[in-house]
């Protein structure tokens, strides 16, 4: 699950965008009385509903399918574990901290076997889709054994899961029909799409910048005034409004489940 603190002293950052998964990944280690809980499926799926919105023409243009492969690409944990349940009632895996466990902190043979079923999911829908998400997930993988902070025995699982998956790449791109090049920008997409769309749920207000870069157009995005503002922008002249479903943790009294929005422009 994603972790969003609530009520806490989280430190301010610079007025200049920082990268955005530093944000994201310093927001999930900060200690806080509450937390919002927001399952892995239903950020995929803001991923997708942002994908669907985007106006810009420097973007890759985005069909039915890129959009659904983009929504349903961490299914997998949704069908894999009983992390999900963490959202409707039952305590939530904690770790050492106090903290709820966070999607970063998961055993590496979990997250495998989570992005295994988010490629199949995605496999169901269209090749183009499973495609995407084995080339998204052997990224994470690639980029996760240069770490070098798992054992042996973790970063020879990790090995041969991205080698499989780029050779079932290889093997399979041609069927297809598009360009390696256009399939990399939807790949590249898809990257795009999870981070903005975790940068979103952490409920940062500090000013990003992305990695991807889309025919030479770098994106950050800044927050005033109760709206995310894109840079260049991507939805057009007018905000779009987006809505999350979480949990409270711990609730108090109730039920614990609410949801949240925000507009981006």
């Amino acid at each position: 699950m994603i972790l969003r603190p609530l009520l806490a002293d989280i430190p301010k950052g610079s007025p200049e965008p920082e990268l955005a998964w530093a944000v994201v990944a310093r927001s999930q280690s900060v200690d806080a009385p509450q937390y919002l809980l927001i399952g892995q499926p239903d950020h995929a799926r803001l991923s997708g509903e942002l994908a669907t919105l985007f106006r810009a023409p420097f973007l890759p243009r985005v069909t039915q399918t890129v959009a659904k492969a983009i929504a349903v690409h961490d299914n997998g944990w949704a069908n894999q574990f009983a992390f999900e349940r963490d959202l409707h009632g039952e305590p939530p895996r904690m770790e050492d901290t106090g903290r709820p466990q966070h999607f970063m902190a998961v055993e590496v043979e979990e997250s495998l076997a989570a992005w295994t079923g988010s490629i199949k999911s995605a496999g169901e829908y269209s090749r183009l889709g499973e495609y995407m998400v084995s080339a998204h997930f052997a990224r994470i993988g690639r980029a996760r054994v240069q770490m070098e902070v798992d054992t042996p025995g973790d970063l020879r699982k990790l090995e041969t899961f991205v080698a499989a998956e780029e050779d079932w790449q290889a093997e399979h791109e041609a069927e297809i029909g598009l360009p390696k090049e256009q399939l990399l920008e939807y790949v590249d997409l898809l990257q795009f799409c999870d981070l903005l769309s975790l940068y979103l749920c952490i409920g940062s207000t500090q000013a990003v910048e992305f990695p991807q870069q889309f025919h030479g157009e770098k994106i950050t995005i800044r927050y005033e005034d109760g709206v995310y503002y894109t840079s260049p922008g991507l939805f057009g002249d007018t905000p779009q409004r987006f809505y999350l479903p979480v949990r409270i943790y711990p609730s108090g009294t109730g039920e614990g489940h609410t949801r949240i929005g925000f507009h981006v422009k």
